[in-house]
């Protein structure tokens, strides 16, 4: 059975592995010329979840040579009080736990496993069609005139979905929850933080969270609030400079290290946050719809 899978991302790579270990032949087609994964984003944590399915694919190992375990995490109010502290999630039976990884190490080292295993990945296919013929098998169209057939069509191209456009049109699309993303890393900022535990506070004008890595870097998000959703456009002519600047000015009243660490940020993106709405997809081919990862809001 050939399976096409749309997106080379986190999710399309290891769906793809998946397949090839039940004996099937996959074929992923990503729209970019390029993982997307290795330019956008900035890092997320991985689940014990996301780690038990990496291990049915014996693909654990990417995530826990990239990354670093992450087992713990404690709130704070924006006056500097405890609030409490919990696990992360809770552990495997070998006592694995959340992983926090750079985005890029996760895209890059799947997509290479992948490759390595032989799967075939073809990069520049933007799918804007597919259909079912009389023999049940699907038929991939795509924006550079191209088509790929197979018997199982998979939509793993994130929140954005081309597939579930494709496969149901009038299934709404992601919602905007009156929150922006937005994280980097910083280094030379004093805090007395436990390696991989992570720190949250609901501050006055904004939520703060961070992590330090076992090499003393800082790994900092932040979640900034607008009730009107800002375009994509919008966005792309933030720079650096300015988003910086708006994050301390919120963080700035806060009895907490978060404009601190944002002043000495090295690197930062940031973006929106979607969620999709929770109808279900009724697909007009033989087609299946995989999440990617959770979480992926740096």
């Amino acid at each position: 059975m050939r399976v096409l899978i749309i997106g080379a991302g986190a999710a399309g790579t290891v769906a793809a592995m998946a397949v090839q270990k039940a004996g099937h032949e996959p074929v992923v087609y990503e729209a970019y010329e390029h993982s997307a994964g290795l330019e956008h984003g900035i890092y997320l944590g991985v689940a014990v979840n996301g780690l038990d399915a990496l291990r049915a694919v014996d693909a654990q190992h990417v995530v826990m040579s990239a990354g670093f375990p992450s087992g713990r995490m404690t709130f704070y109010s924006g006056t500097g009080r405890k609030l409490g502290e919990m696990p992360m999630g809770p552990e495997l039976s070998d006592g694995s736990v959340t992983y926090t990884v750079r985005r890029s190490d996760l895209y890059g080292g799947l997509h290479q496993e992948a490759l390595d295993r032989g799967v075939r990945i073809e990069h520049g296919r933007q799918l804007v069609g597919a259909e079912c013929r009389e023999d049940g098998s699907v038929v991939a169209r795509f924006a550079d005139g191209s088509t790929a057939e197979g018997d199982v069509l998979v939509g793993a191209d994130g929140v954005h979905s081309a597939t579930r456009t494709v496969i149901a049109p009038a299934n709404p699309g992601p919602r905007y929850t009156g929150l922006g993303d937005a994280g980097g890393f910083a280094r030379d900022v004093a805090l007395d933080s436990e390696p991989g535990s992570y720190v949250m506070i609901w501050g006055k004008n904004c939520f703060f969270g961070y992590t330090v890595s076992p090499d003393g870097e800082i790994w900092w998000f932040a979640n900034p609030p607008s009730r009107a959703q800002p375009s994509r456009a919008e966005l792309r002519a933030l720079s650096a400079a300015q988003l910086r600047t708006r994050l301390i000015d919120l963080l700035a009243p806060d009895r907490s290290p978060g404009a601190a660490i944002v002043a000495a940020s090295r690197r930062d993106r940031g973006g929106q946050r979607r969620l999709r709405a929770g109808q279900p997809v009724r697909p007009a081919v033989r087609a299946h719809l995989v999440p990617g990862p959770h979480g992926d809001h740096r």
